[in-house]
């Protein structure tokens, strides 16, 4: 993936230890924009700042260092936290997939989340 110019990824680490990977993909010059998605693996590490300040990082990377404009994320309807952490750092509710994602046999939407540079 590091020689891949689309694709920007980092692993987030504590104390030495990797917890989660953090991803701009899909990094598109020509619209000056990027998916985001993240993950903190262990429980233990949740809820305590590290994914906010992870996407925060990211996100000032993809603006101020690549030029993106916009970068967007997706997540499960039912997962809180992520949408939670998303808000917390500017990004906006923008639309969302009905009936997207199968999570313990039944459907269940996408939200996408979406942050400007300018906004």
């Amino acid at each position: 993936m590091s020689e891949n110019p689309t694709e920007l990824m980092y692993g987030i680490f504590f104390d030495d230890q990797h917890i989660g990977n953090i991803k701009l993909g899909n990094i598109n010059s020509q619209h000056q924009t990027a998916n985001l998605s993240y993950l903190i693996g262990a429980r233990k590490w949740w809820g305590k700042g590290i994914a906010s300040l992870a996407i925060a990082t990211i996100t000032e990377i993809g603006f101020q260092q690549i030029g993106l404009m916009k970068i967007c994320a997706g997540v499960y309807e039912n997962n809180i936290a992520s949408s939670k952490v998303l808000v917390k750092n500017g990004y906006l509710l923008e639309g969302r997939r009905v009936g997207q994602y199968l999570y313990k046999s039944r459907r269940i939407d996408a939200l996408l989340y979406a942050k400007h540079k300018d906004k």
